[in-house]
């Protein structure tokens, strides 16, 4: 994702994302709150297929913050209507959205995707 994309989804959440305090201030010496770029930056990582753990260790959060900021990313993004996200509701929606994304998907990433993923497409 660009800076530009990174902004201006940004811009859209910001009113909805709520800066947070460190679980574990003490262990990671850290006593400023948690940013709204940190809380969207550490979602997208975790939506892009990356793990909590390797999430929390870019970051340098707690394991208990990282958890709890992730989830109210999610929930920030799934619920916020400017975004229009519809999910697949039966499998019909399914079978087109996964073609549609194997439509934009390049050099065997669809595939690694549903390998990784435990999809059979």
């Amino acid at each position: 994702m660009s800076i530009l994309s990174f902004n201006r989804l940004l811009e859209m959440l910001v009113h909805y994302l709520r800066e947070m305090r460190n679980s574990n201030v003490v262990v990671q010496k850290r006593m400023w709150p948690i940013t709204r770029e940190q809380i969207l930056h550490c979602t997208l990582c975790y939506l892009r297929g990356g793990s909590i753990h390797d999430v929390q260790l870019t970051v340098g959060i707690s394991s208990i913050s990282i958890h709890r900021i992730v989830h109210h990313g999610i929930d920030v993004i799934n619920t916020f209507h400017g975004l229009s996200i519809m999910f697949p509701s039966t499998l019909q929606d399914l079978i087109v959205s996964a073609d549609e994304f194997k439509n934009l998907s390049s050099h065997g990433l669809y595939e690694w995707m549903c390998c990784s993923h435990g999809l059979i497409a």
